[in-house]
């Protein structure tokens, strides 16, 4: 009981979410994912390691760590969200309540692509940045998707005409929340290739309102 308590004061519940970058081996831990963070713990090269081998699809992840001089376990859930940083949310082990229900939200997420597997798909967020890149992608562009996630897809993938016009589609899309078919010519390794694409909303299940193209 002493034990449970004293892990329950090291780790806030509040502190649901957790962040990496690629330079530093120091976990951020905040209440909401962004870049405040209200708490950071040192990480030994392999845990840092451990997690930077999560790739774009949602990965889960049991790590023990010294907070404030309390060996706590935790659970992370998460992915790298563009090509420098790896995020997600985190729950203490073994509160298998809270650490069932966010693992299994947030890896439908990535279930809801492999389901689409066989077409061509990327998955990007309100300001055109690359979140997902299925393989038939890397086929297409000759690009891996560990080097593309947090790029633009404008910049990468097409002239700046079309990329002024994919810009405001994708603006109306997210304002007014409408699927639409459109097509477009896509840099690929083969040269310029006409796409017609099926733009739909796809909802990250982390619990964060999060939208995704």
């Amino acid at each position: 009981m002493m034990k449970q308590i004293q892990e329950q004061t090291a780790l806030n519940p509040l502190h649901s979410h957790w962040r990496l970058a690629d330079d530093r081996n120091v976990l951020y831990l905040s209440p909401t994912g962004e870049t405040d963070a209200e708490k950071t713990v040192e990480l030994s090269p392999e845990q840092a390691g451990r997690i930077r081998e999560i790739t774009a699809i949602t990965s889960s992840l049991l790590i023990t760590l010294l907070i404030e001089k309390q060996v706590t376990a935790v659970h992370l859930v998460g992915r790298k969200i563009n090509n420098r940083e790896w995020a997600g949310s985190l729950a203490t082990w073994p509160d298998t309540p809270a650490v069932s229900p966010t693992q299994a939200q947030e890896l439908s997420f990535a279930e809801q692509i492999v389901s689409e597997a066989n077409s061509v798909i990327a998955i990007l967020d309100s300001r055109g940045k690359i979140c997902r890149f299925n393989r038939l992608c890397e086929e297409y562009t000759g690009l891996k998707e560990r080097d593309v996630i947090g790029q633009s897809v404008f910049k990468l993938f097409m002239s700046r005409r079309e990329a002024v016009a994919s810009r405001h589609y994708i603006e109306n899309f997210f304002r007014n929340g409408n699927a639409y078919e459109i097509e477009r010519w896509i840099k690929t390794r083969k040269g310029q290739r006409l796409f017609l694409f099926r733009n739909k909303f796809v909802h990250n299940g982390s619990g964060k309102n999060e939208i995704f193209l």
